[in-house]
């Protein structure tokens, strides 16, 4: 940006800030340069105005930061992007200008790495999250991310952990009955998939994951909920819909 580099983490935006140089005149945005309205090498005073531009079909004048001697870069017309040098100033007061300082402290301890969870949730995490990154523009080792999300998305035991995750974290807001109900519909599949995993019974065929079970078991019971608990248990069972939803 014009300003400086932008950076985002999360939801967390930080400047970082070219340094202050009243002597650049730059653009702060694209537009044109409709015309001058101070000559080249006259003297302008703070906030005085030397130039006028088109930006989004609107004129506006663009005013001196400082009081100096005007030196044009582009010609009237110019077609402008941000950051674009228009002029610079021969500054009356060479102080003005205010350049970055380096950095002499130190960074806070990052503390222990924490290791990542073997279960195949996790590492489904960690593809999408990449994934999500690539598409929004980051660099990541494309190959092997789409590898490792077609992977996990084939592992059977992904919405089995899914659902364990999501179903502990809201099992405290769900009616008791409702929680246990939920718990004991997932544990043939759990119990064939253990065993399938462990060799102990090879020959046999893992069901599929029972979602629209559960689907209709959440939606009944949001409808068997009294009207005064009704929005409480749709709210606390959502998560869980969603989930069921995707693996339907």
């Amino acid at each position: 940006e014009a300003l400086g580099p932008r950076l985002t983490v999360d939801t967390l935006t930080c400047l970082l800030a070219n340094q202050v140089d009243p002597s650049q005149l730059k653009a702060m945005s694209p537009g044109k340069l409709v015309r001058y309205t101070v000559a080249d090498g006259v003297d302008v005073q703070a906030d005085q105005p030397y130039a006028e531009v088109e930006v989004m079909k609107m004129f506006m004048p663009l005013l001196a930061p400082a009081a100096g001697t005007l030196r044009w870069r582009l010609p009237e017309g110019s077609i402008l992007a941000a950051g674009d040098l228009i002029a610079t100033l021969d500054l009356a007061d060479p102080a003005a200008v205010t350049t970055a300082e380096p950095f002499t402290g130190s960074f806070p301890p990052m503390g222990e790495p924490q290791l990542m969870s073997g279960g195949v949730d996790s590492w489904f995490a960690k593809a999408l999250e990449a994934a999500q990154a690539i598409i929004a523009g980051y660099d990541q080792p494309v190959e092997a991310v789409v590898e490792d999300l077609l992977g996990t998305l084939d592992d059977p035991a992904l919405p089995l952990l899914q659902w364990i995750d999501a179903l502990s974290a809201v099992a405290a807001r769900l009616p008791p009955d409702l929680a246990d109900h939920l718990q004991e519909m997932t544990a043939e599949y759990r119990r064939v998939l253990e065993a399938v995993e462990a060799g102990t019974e090879a020959d046999e065929e893992l069901p599929p994951f029972p979602a629209p079970l559960l689907l209709a078991t959440l939606d009944a019971a949001v409808q068997k909920a009294r009207p005064a608990e009704r929005g409480a248990v749709a709210a606390a069972v959502a998560p869980l819909q969603a989930l069921a939803g995707q693996h339907a």
